[in-house]
């Protein structure tokens, strides 16, 4: 995650509520988890201040690659590892953002 703190480990989660969840076993009816790995790294390659930003890049990136299936939510959760001590016993801070569709 390239940003002002240079490498900073990020773990990511992610769930997305959507119609059309397939019950049939085939591939080809559901979201892609590969494909979601894969926008996620992509976005990740990009400079960002706010992981904020991140998430919202992040959820409308889920949302146009999958808008066929009729996203009713999004959630993601940030979550980063602090650099250094900062007088706290805190080993992670992070976000947690929640996009309903439509807005």
């Amino acid at each position: 995650f390239p940003s002002h703190d240079k490498n900073v480990e990020l773990f990511v989660s992610i769930s997305i509520d959507y119609d059309g969840v397939s019950v049939n076993d085939d591939l080809s009816e559901t979201i892609d988890y590969l494909s979601i790995a894969h926008i996620v790294i992509n976005l990740a390659k990009t400079e960002y201040k706010l992981l904020e930003t991140f998430s919202k890049d992040m959820a409308n990136s889920f949302f146009l690659e999958y808008s066929e299936f009729a996203i009713k939510s999004i959630k993601i959760k940030i979550e980063k590892q602090l650099q250094s001590k900062i007088g706290i016993p805190l080993d992670y801070v992070g976000i947690e953002q929640t996009y309903n569709y439509p807005y």
